[in-house]
């Protein structure tokens, strides 16, 4: 089995089959060979390119919240290539989906200012155009200020401990 000058050799019975993995560039037809002692059989085959997207955020707003403070929590999640049936978990509490993700979309979620004092954290799953799944994983520093004392020692132990 052949795809330009890389080939592949190996002994097929008949109905039975095997996969050939070859490297090549963004061409989307190519001409396929497989050849026998007795027979060359040529065939055209046309290749659909799906493309891996890749997710980023941006555009975090507010910077900053007081402790006892709510507010919407706002964010442009983006993608280089379009995502499908996209979910978040943002700090395991706060659930979003979003149908495609083409370019930027934004993110607008009611969050308390408590919610957010170890940072915000954005678990992100999602799928390419073939139905593959990928997940990724955002962590920000976020500002939380007029904190209890009780939680001002417990961070303090938690991170001098760290």
């Amino acid at each position: 089995m052949c795809l330009k000058n890389k080939c592949h050799e190996t002994e097929l019975r008949i109905n039975e089959e095997k996969t050939f993995n070859f490297r090549t560039s963004n061409e989307r037809k190519f001409e396929i060979i497989a050849e026998t002692n007795d027979l060359i059989k040529r065939n055209y085959v046309n290749v659909e390119i799906i493309e891996v997207p890749d997710l980023f955020v941006t555009g975090i707003t507010p910077s900053f919240l007081k402790y006892k403070e709510s507010a919407k929590l706002r964010f442009n999640l983006n993608s280089n290539f379009k995502a499908y049936n996209a979910s978040l978990l943002v700090n395991d509490r706060h659930y979003y989906e979003l149908k495609e993700i083409n370019g930027g979309n934004e993110v607008s979620l009611n969050v308390k200012g408590k919610d957010l004092v170890y940072g915000l954290d954005i678990k992100a799953t999602y799928y390419d155009k073939a139905g593959n799944k990928y997940t990724k994983k955002f962590n920000f520093d976020f500002r939380v200020e007029e904190l209890p004392w009780y939680i001002r020692l417990v961070k303090f132990v938690t991170f001098s401990n760290s």
